[in-house]
């Protein structure tokens, strides 16, 4: 027994030392080495002078990647994609060009190598080149502001769109306006600026937008604003005893004040107008939702009657 561990504690500063490079060595090949990985990845051509890309078919490929498990993992894919430069064509004639498709098209970090690309092929549909003025919808708005209500507006409302002429005319045609990216408003204390990108119309390859940056304005509304909400029943809360009353009139008017947001909210279902017979005066009072809170509601007119309800005929 003592010679095993006479054995096993011999010489042990060199065997830890052995066991510590080992263990670090393992974790360095695990880095250089990775399995494949297969991405979609679009399909970019870019024409030469007076000619531009209608189309490319299919627009994506199936790209496999090998590297070091860093590189791999480290893979933007939002950054990789395959890049044609189509050459010049003796005539005008628009037409259908077979690409191939290289390792080299394949637009990827260094360190990263391509292995296949299936297909390796495209059809790529030519056509002259034309620009057009296109028209640019307003920014979409995501989220709410800290209070108020928010509206956008651009600085230019129109874009020049240089891409292949055909697809131009039926953008055109069909009253297609260009699209940008959004704008957060989530909890914003106050009006500001920012800029927003016009965005390519989809499945529509396009040269270039200008400008492709434009100038947007967020005005945050807090002003109190009121709107009148008429035809709403007077709701009568009935004495312990004595006959049933009714309200003249038996419809009123309302009018509500407070932050636009919230007057916007609110729909003439979600208002009730009670009257209670106090001794000898009438109260009239105004129900909504106790989550929104507004600045002033009126009843027009400001009094009903209440009265005993006229007996039904038999």
């Amino acid at each position: 027994m003592k010679l095993r561990l006479s054995v096993l504690t011999r010489k042990w500063p060199q065997k830890l030392l052995a066991f510590a490079i080992a263990y670090g060595s393992f974790f360095i090949l695990r880095g250089l080495i990775s399995d494949p990985v297969t991405l979609t990845v679009p399909v970019r051509a870019v024409g030469g002078e007076r000619i531009a890309v209608e189309s490319v078919e299919p627009s994506t490929v199936q790209v496999t990647f090998r590297g070091s498990d860093v590189d791999i993992r480290g893979l933007d894919r939002q950054e990789v994609e395959a890049l044609l430069q189509i050459s010049p064509i003796s005539s005008e004639e628009d037409g259908l060009v077979s690409c191939p498709i290289r390792r080299w098209n394949i637009r990827c970090p260094r360190g990263v190598q391509v292995v296949t690309i299936k297909p390796d092929k495209v059809q790529v549909r030519l056509d002259r080149s034309s620009t057009m003025v296109i028209p640019v919808s307003l920014p979409p708005l995501v989220g709410k502001p800290l209070k108020g209500l928010a509206t956008v507006t651009l600085a230019e409302s129109k874009v020049q769109v240089s891409g292949s002429r055909r697809a131009l005319q039926m953008l055109a045609r069909e009253g297609v306006s260009l699209q940008t990216s959004a704008i957060d408003i989530e909890g914003a204390p106050q009006s500001f600026s920012t800029r927003v990108t016009v965005l390519a119309p989809p499945n529509i390859a396009v040269q270039s937008i200008q400008p492709l940056t434009l100038s947007a304005v967020v005005t945050i509304s807090t002003e109190n604003i009121f709107r009148e909400v008429s035809h709403i029943p007077v709701r009568v809360v009935q004495p312990a005893s004595g006959p049933r009353l009714a309200a003249t009139p038996s419809f009123v008017t309302v009018r509500l004040t407070g932050q636009g947001e919230v007057i916007e909210r609110l729909g003439s279902e979600s208002i009730a107008v009670y009257a209670e017979l106090d001794q000898t005066n009438t109260s009239v009072r105004v129900w909504t939702p106790g989550e929104l809170k507004l600045d002033r509601a009126e009843v027009i007119p400001s009094q009903v009657v209440l009265s005993p309800e006229a007996p039904h005929e038999q």
